[in-house]
């Protein structure tokens, strides 16, 4: 798992994602738990089961690891479930296999075959068919090529190129929810990965543990997980059925009771056979009441402190992070419904609005006597033993050693009633925030403050409150639980079911995650020092080369326009000039031709110090003992990431220069690109409060999207790099004589008589000293280059201290 910028949690793409759970266990169509269970046949269906003894099944060809072919024998979930159903009323299968889902479908629906399972039941479908109760669970998800946006709307699928699987409950869903998408339907799922990995269709949606089973399968490197769970349709619509044809009603009515003949623990155990690489541990069974609960309050309303980190935190755009956000997010894909914040202040207001009904849980808390009277509790996702921290110096190793000082606590935490109530000698100075505490104690106006390292460390370090150290130990504990209102039994229960779900290894990673590392026995950092001294020596072998090459070649153009300029030389000399001419072109083409085949003698390198720093940083080997090693791993980090985007940038423009950069052109809808290259850089800009706009309708042009794209990004990062916090910046699609995009900014301005100078290669000027940007001086001229190459033409306009305005220009071009 990996942090997001903002601190948010997402999962790895595939692998990570295969934590999702596929089963959400049945209700009361299992809940026979006895192996005495009692048929009662009817006698016209034990006649029916004699005269008809073996049904035809289908068998899906690769639909792993529910429905699929191994070698020539049926396997997987739904056949060894169907299997078990059967034999509870003595029938048995003769499974149909090597066609298509859509070939098995038809026949389904022409009566040519008993039963058809792994099957959604639509509206469409109800004409042909009777359906079971369900007895399998499969969420939706999203899949695209790397750096494509992120689902997180129906709206994010509109006017993409979207693949399913024909005839597939999915498909039907994407036609009716999404009607802005284009719909491509595939025969089967490795036929639609094929396509999506091509750049065929832009994202492709499936069921998450069928895809990820196909990707993992056959080695899809380049594909992603964009997200999931954005259609309004119920939940049931994501659940499997076994289906028989509406003419045999007999037939589903003895299916039935083979399926509530079947006991947990033989359910349990093809649950375990069929999710050991790729499903969680730990499953549950939710009763029908508790489905169509879920199925009609869909969000749920959370109270959360908005602002202690890393417990928990809420993200500019109103989003529940740190380790509650985290187990937030499992819930939701476990359960099928989002949380929102009620956007309270503290935990007083919202505890008061769980008072009031306005909101439904409380991500964090901790059992008190008051509070059990509103709430009730999900299982602890985490326990945190309390400290005594103090200015450095100040002996207070125990509670005894408090009695009689001030302490500074949070209004309304559960270890400040708990000192109330124990300590009645302790004076306790109320604060809204820890922050507000911690301040009290750093200014000697408390002694101490008793909370969590996890709560505390965070807080010190960003405001360097080098003073304040844990000087004891408390003997609190507290507890955290997710407190949900207690008139809301059915909500409750659901959340204690799944909470319980999660494995205690589970836990402890989400956990030690967001923790401040423990303080371990001194380590080996050779590989730091290491990793250190390879980035800086290679950035200067990369620098001083390149600037090597530059000289050189400046050195022999201008001997030759000397030599080119002198009209009285002699014919031995026009031929130096001719040569000097020559040699210089050669050294600009070796250069180009150079760099542009340098791509894996310059990023492998590099990969490694990025992928062991990263490794390093995750201390998955072994704790860090000192942070400063961690804000040096970051460093390097970081240093490798930008060192990256300095090599992009100049193998991009050799490859320009050398003619080496072939446009692939496609139609596309020009706006849309332009959205997909604002979502990029919306977070940079947001971080610092500048507001980004985008104007503009759909466009159909003929171009190289990902080449344009690379323009927007280019011009609209520039424009975030240089605008001070609270500007504004705008990107316009305009269509007049020419295509022309402005992209324009409030930032510090160009002078100018520098506007041209800025749009050549490593060209910079000197800027305001407060914006301290790097960068290679590459991106304009990047810009230029790839809108020549499209016919166009890019020019800047601007003025210092008056903003600057992007101009791109292109001509009409149609396919």
């Amino acid at each position: 798992m990996s942090l997001l910028p903002n601190g948010g949690w997402r999962i790895k793409p595939l692998l990570g994602y295969a934590v999702i759970i596929i089963t959400t266990l049945l209700g009361s169509a299992f809940a026979q738990t006895s192996n005495n269970f009692v048929l009662n046949l009817s006698a016209e269906e034990q006649q029916w089961i004699s005269e008809n003894p073996t049904l035809t099944v289908t068998n899906q060809m690769n639909w792993a690891p529910i429905d699929f072919v191994d070698g020539d024998r049926p396997s997987g979930f739904s056949i060894d479930y169907l299997n078990l159903v059967l034999s509870k009323v003595g029938l048995n299968a003769s499974y149909i296999n090597g066609l298509a889902w859509n070939d098995l479908h038809s026949m389904a629906i022409n009566n040519e075959v008993d039963i058809i399972h792994s099957v959604i039941r639509t509206e469409e479908r109800e004409k042909h068919f009777l359906f079971s109760d369900h007895y399998l669970e499969l969420p939706v998800g999203f899949y695209g090529l790397p750096g494509s946006a992120p689902v997180e709307s129906v709206e994010d699928l509109s006017g993409k190129a979207v693949g399913s699987i024909r005839n597939s409950g999915t498909a039907n869903v994407l036609k009716k929810e999404s009607p802005g998408s284009t719909i491509l339907e595939f025969t089967d799922i490795n036929e639609a990965l094929v396509a999506l990995s091509g750049g065929i269709i832009d994202i492709y949606a499936g069921r998450v543990p069928i895809v990820n089973h196909a990707i993992s399968t056959n080695r899809y490197t380049n594909l992603d997980f964009l997200g999931g769970a954005i259609f309004t349709y119920s939940n049931r619509d994501a659940r499997l059925r076994i289906a028989v044809h509406n003419s045999n009603p007999l037939l589903m009515a003895i299916i039935e009771k083979g399926m509530s003949a079947v006991t947990d623990n033989e359910y349990q155990f093809l649950v375990d056979k069929w999710q050991t690489s790729s499903l969680r541990a730990g499953n549950f069974r939710l009763t029908e009441e508790e489905r169509n609960w879920l199925d009609n309050n869909p969000i749920i309303r959370v109270a959360s402190f908005p602002n202690i980190e890393p417990l928990e935190f809420v993200t500019p755009d109103g989003r529940i992070s740190g380790i509650t956000g985290t187990y937030l997010d499992i819930l939701s894909e476990l359960l099928g419904i989002r949380f929102e914040w009620v956007r309270n202040e503290t935990w007083e207001q919202g505890f008061e609005m769980i008072k009031s009904g306005t909101a439904d849980i409380i991500s964090a808390t901790t059992s008190t006597p008051e509070r059990d009277e509103y709430l009730s509790y999900s299982d602890p996702y985490l326990s945190l033993n309390n400290m005594i921290f103090s200015i450095r110096g100040n002996n207070y190793s125990s509670m005894q050693d408090l009695r009689g000082k001030k302490i500074a606590q949070v209004s309304n935490f559960a270890i400040t009633d708990f000192l109330r109530n124990d300590y009645p000698d302790i004076e306790i100075i109320e604060t809204e925030t820890a922050t507000d505490a911690l301040n009290l104690v750093n200014d000697q106006q408390a002694d101490a403050f008793i909370a969590s390292t996890l709560l505390v460390t965070p807080i010190i370090a960003q405001h360097s409150m080098d003073d304040i150290i844990a000087t004891g130990s408390s003997p609190y504990e507290i507890i955290e639980t997710i407190g949900i209102r207690k008139d809301l039994t059915i909500l409750s229960s659901v959340i204690k079911k799944a909470m319980a779900s999660i494995t205690a290894v589970e836990k402890a990673t989400i956990n030690n995650e967001w923790m401040i590392p423990r303080t371990q026995a001194k380590q080996d950092y050779t590989l730091v020092l290491s990793i250190t001294g390879v980035l800086i020596t290679f950035t200067l072998i990369v620098l001083f080369w390149n600037a090597s090459l530059r000289k050189e070649v400046s050195r022999r153009i201008k001997t030759e326009n000397e030599l080119h300029k002198s009209r009285s030389i002699a014919e031995g000399e026009r031929v130096k000039a001719q040569v000097a001419k020559r040699e210089a072109e050669d050294a600009n083409r070796a250069k180009s031709t150079f760099l542009a085949n340098m791509s894996h003698e310059l990023r492998t390198p590099l990969n490694a110090i990025i992928g062991f720093s990263d490794v390093m940083s995750a201390e998955i080997y072994g704790k860090l003992d000192n942070p400063k090693y961690k804000e040096y791993l970051k460093d390097i980090n970081n240093s490798g990431l930008h060192l990256v985007t300095i090599i992009n940038d100049i193998l991009d423009l050799s490859k320009i220069e050398a003619g080496k950069m072939q446009l692939v052109k496609s139609p596309f809808d020009l706006n849309e690109c332009i959205t997909e290259a604002v979502k990029m850089v919306q977070n940079s800009a947001e971080r610092q409060k500048i507001s980004l706009t985008q104007y503009g309708s759909s466009y159909e042009i003929y171009a190289d999207k990902n080449a344009l794209k690379r323009i927007f990004i280019n011009l609209l990062s520039n424009a975030v790099k240089f605008t001070p916090e609270n500007g504004s910046i705008s990107i316009t699609l305009s269509i007049e004589d020419d295509i022309i995009i402005y992209v324009k900014d409030s930032g510090i301005g160009i002078p100018k008589d520098k506007l041209e100078q800025v749009i050549k290669p490593f060209e910079q000027i000197e800027q305001d000293s407060n914006i301290n940007e790097e960068g290679t001086g590459l991106g304009l001229s990047i810009v230029n280059k790839l809108t020549e190459l499209h016919g166009g033409s890019f020019k800047l306009d601007s003025d210092l201290g008056m903003g600057t305005t992007a101009i791109v220009r292109l001509p009409h071009t149609k396919l």
